[in-house]
């Protein structure tokens, strides 16, 4: 996944006749909904009383990934 582009994007829009834009802004917000969920469940784990470090070095990895996918989208 991580050797995955914007022109990989904007091909799967050619090959799939959909507006490469349209899908480059998708998974843009994805990765941006992403970093926001990870967050909010991260809280409601600890909340909730779990306090495994795996929840932490999880959470960081996956906001550091969707920081990155936007990253490769240039709309970071």
């Amino acid at each position: 996944l991580r050797n995955i582009g914007l022109h990989h994007w904007r091909n799967l829009g050619g090959e799939l006749h959909v507006d490469p834009d349209l899908i480059i802004r998708r998974v843009n917000d994805f990765a941006k909904q992403l970093g926001d969920h990870v967050s909010e469940v991260k809280h409601r784990m600890t909340d909730e009383g779990l306090a495994h470090p795996i929840i932490r070095r999880l959470a960081d990895a996956l906001t550091a990934r969707s920081v990155a996918c936007r990253e490769i989208l240039h709309l970071a």
